[in-house]
């Protein structure tokens, strides 16, 4: 190249004449031309104010930690960069760099440290503390003009975001610092130790417990204290910690619906809570809501089968066969059980169904009939449940042979439904009686207008007892 063996006078004066592009792929040529360059480099690209590569180049010695020539190129290019009116140019590489080089050289050029970047209106402490920058955090908390509690556009500040991000070493920070407030953040106003229980960062919640300013953040709200709210996202670990304090204002803390820490972990079929909840001597496991429903009653409602089987297992817990209660949305029919309740559900409500049958004290009996005459096994053969028909009749003390108000069996009403597959499991049962009942008008059961399914059903039984074949072995 002819460049190489000019002087560096030359060199300089030809630099003048080239744009950036073309200056920064000599610069890569030689180690010579790069030191060179650095410096007109800069100059050329201020003079000729070309903003895009004013910001590269901003960017380039940012990460190179050079503060003094980041210093003049924000001095004599400000007016071409213009990050005092837009901030948000320097915020991509600032927030996103995995290097904390570029932000502290920026920081000691002289950026605005109270600056706000972005549609969130964020501060460089804001994210410091999301991404857990311990270092930026550090130099930005030893700035006086630093506002340690400046909200976000969503009412997030500093202390809360590292809760809710679970940054361990940015909370321990900030609750060094003594300008940190217990403000609360979010539309809901939580508390900082509200967030911190219901993310589920057990260290995080001591530390703001030992915290001398603790009662500084509790919410604002009436959305319960910080057990409830680990107890609502089946935060164990932190259930288990809060229930060990022997601080009154940390326990049993209820909404303002009456629902308390057992119903919601029912609600939620948090099996482990409601376990640990159980346990624990102070909770009221027969507390009703507003509602007056109970935690039984929210965990059948929900169908939640392992909720149902710990509460059952609990001879403390109130639980009525005929709860008029337990669908409290629904308008209940008289004489209706549980189980009457599970079998509208076809196959959804199985492992519940499965969980009522297996109680031990047998409160709940599965020919048990609802104002209809009807047992659950009517209910299941109409809705078409196949697990749930398998379980009510291979599994359980059913009498297939019920009729009800009507002279109908759970067969008349499986065929009736053209549910070909509920009428195959019932003529598996050893006692069915395919004469048992009558139709609503007191003809035969093969007498009526069947699908040829059902129908078909209906002869394969026929041929395999007339082979004396067992009736299971029929194809479901």
């Amino acid at each position: 190249m002819a460049l190489v063996g000019l002087p560096n006078e030359l060199v300089h004066r030809v630099a003048e004449f080239l744009p950036p592009p073309d200056i920064n792929s000599l610069r890569r040529t030689s180690t010579r031309f790069a030191a060179l360059f650095s410096v007109g480099i800069v100059n050329i690209t201020c003079e000729q104010k070309d903003r895009d590569w004013c910001i590269k180049l901003v960017r380039f010695y940012a990460r190179k930690g050079n503060v003094a020539i980041v210093r003049r190129i924000l001095h004599r290019a400000a007016e071409t960069i213009q990050y005092r009116k837009d901030p948000t140019v320097l915020e991509g590489f600032v927030r996103d760099e995995r290097n904390e080089n570029p932000f502290l050289t920026l920081y000691e050029a002289g950026i605005k440290i109270n600056a706000r970047y972005g549609p969130f209106n964020e501060q460089p402490i804001h994210w410091a503390v999301e991404q857990g920058r311990l270092e930026v955090l550090r130099v930005l908390l030893a700035d006086p003009e630093i506002d340690v509690n400046c909200m976000t556009s969503y009412g997030y500040p500093p202390l809360v975001l590292a809760v809710t991000n679970q940054q361990e070493g940015a909370v321990r920070m900030l609750l060094e610092d003594p300008r940190v407030a217990g403000i609360m953040g979010g539309i809901r106003k939580e508390g900082a130790i509200h967030l911190a229980a219901a993310e589920g960062n057990v260290n995080i919640v001591r530390m703001l417990l030992n915290d001398p300013r603790y009662k500084n953040f509790r919410g604002l709200d009436d959305n319960g204290g910080p057990l409830l709210h680990a107890v609502r996202r089946g935060r164990v670990e932190v259930v288990k910690f809060l229930l060990a304090d022997n601080r009154d204002d940390l326990r049993n803390f209820t909404h303002q619906n009456g629902l308390g820490l057992l119903h919601e972990s029912a609600k939620r079929g948090h099996s482990k809570v409601v376990k640990i909840l159980l346990e624990h001597g102070r909770v009221d496991v027969n507390q009703k809501d507003i509602w007056g429903s109970t935690a039984f009653g929210l965990a059948f409602f929900y169908r939640n089968a392992d909720v149902i089987t710990l509460l059952l297992k609990d001879p403390r817990v109130e639980v009525r066969a005929h709860d008029s209660d337990i669908d409290y949305r629904e308008s209940p029919n008289v004489g209706e059980s549980l189980l009457h309740h599970a079998a509208r559900d076809g196959d959804c409500a199985v492992e519940v169904t499965r969980a009522l049958l297996e109680d031990d004290k047998g409160r709940f009996n599965i020919n048990q009939l609802d104002y209809q005459g009807r047992t659950p096994l009517h209910l299941a053969s109409f809705n078409g449940g196949v697990n749930l028909m398998k379980l009510l009749v291979w599994k359980s003390q059913v009498d297939v042979n019920v009729a009800d108000c009507r002279g109908q069996t759970a067969l008349h009403v499986a065929c009736k439904a053209g549910n070909s597959y509920a009428v195959r499991i019932l003529l598996t049962h050893p006692y069915i009686d395919v004469d048992a009942g009558r139709n609503a008008d007191g003809s035969p059961l093969l007498a009526q207008r069947l699908s040829w399914e059902v129908r078909s059903a209906l002869e394969d039984y026929y041929e395999m007892r007339r082979r004396c074949i067992d009736p299971k072995n029929i194809t479901l």
